[in-house]
């Protein structure tokens, strides 16, 4: 028994240095161009600010729709206060505030939706960025004489030389 675990430490001592000289040093590392880097990590915050931008966009819509409807109930209650002009303005100055605001609100849904358009546009480019400059060379696995292994009824440690 003695000289059996003699000669697997002998074994072990020749081969593992063998083994470790075998094995190839690591490659350099692929030198990438700056917006590749930013552009993997980036079009996520592309993404989710788009999602912020578009939902600030429905927000503010949804504000000038509920405007303008109480634009058009007060108009229906009190209809000679809602009469146009020739310039197309409402002579009473409390359905022409209404409108304006309706206007204005509607004009910031427009600027929201466009900033969500742009950076949903932005965070595909840099899908695609990221998608084109991907590494397709193999990872470097490192070799290891040791396997695990699990069988029915077995559970064991295996070195192969």
């Amino acid at each position: 028994m003695m000289r059996r675990a003699t000669l697997l430490a002998l074994g072990l001592a020749v081969t593992l240095p063998a083994l470790a000289r075998a094995q190839s040093p690591s490659p350099k590392p692929r030198t990438t161009p700056w917006y590749v880097s930013v552009s993997h990590y980036g079009r996520w915050v592309a993404l989710a600010a788009s999602a912020g931008f578009i939902a600030v966009a429905v927000n503010r819509h949804d504000q000038a729709s509920q405007e303008f409807q109480s634009l058009v109930l007060f108009c229906h209650q009190n209809s000679a206060r809602c009469v146009l002009g020739t310039d197309g303005k409402y002579l009473d100055p409390t359905p022409e505030a209404r409108f304006q605001q309706t206007l204005k609100l509607d004009a910031r849904a427009g600027r929201w939706i466009m900033a969500g358009q742009i950076t949903l546009f932005a965070a595909g480019g840099m899908f695609l960025i990221d998608l084109l400059d991907r590494d397709h060379s193999p990872k470097n696995i490192p070799y290891t004489p040791f396997e695990a292994y699990a069988a029915p009824g077995r559970v064991g440690l295996q070195v192969t030389f």
